[in-house]
């Protein structure tokens, strides 16, 4: 499951796997929280996107943050995004900053070689 967001306006976006990984490039525009859960999986947050995030929650199974300015006594709207998935992994980066190289799996290396593809957002 792959997300690439470039200019959503939308104030909510929920995303659910069972077992496969979740990929979110979010725009630099992007103001609000993003929660991460899963189960067996791991989540992680790219380097770009990490610079502009404030850590509300990171636990072994969830990881809630909040991306861009915060403030509660201005009117502006803010979007909210929860990424799940049970045994998966959640990659949440910034569009055009981060890059993230996703690892072919078992028969994707059996048929077209064992060469990796880079997954960016522009």
């Amino acid at each position: 499951m792959y997300f690439y967001s470039s200019h959503v306006p939308v104030r909510e976006h929920r995303a659910d796997d069972y077992l496969g990984n979740a990929i979110l490039f979010v725009p630099e525009e992007f103001s609000g929280v993003v929660t991460m859960s899963t189960r067996r999986g791991t989540m992680q947050v790219l380097p770009a996107l990490q610079a502009r995030i404030k850590i509300v929650k990171n636990s072994e199974h969830e990881i809630i943050f909040m991306v861009g300015a915060q403030d509660p006594d201005t009117s502006r709207e803010a979007s909210y995004c929860q990424l799940e998935t049970r045994t998966g992994n959640i990659i949440v980066g910034l569009v055009g900053r981060d890059t993230y190289a996703v690892q072919p799996g078992f028969w994707q290396r059996l048929f077209r070689g064992n060469s990796s593809s880079s997954t960016t957002a522009s």
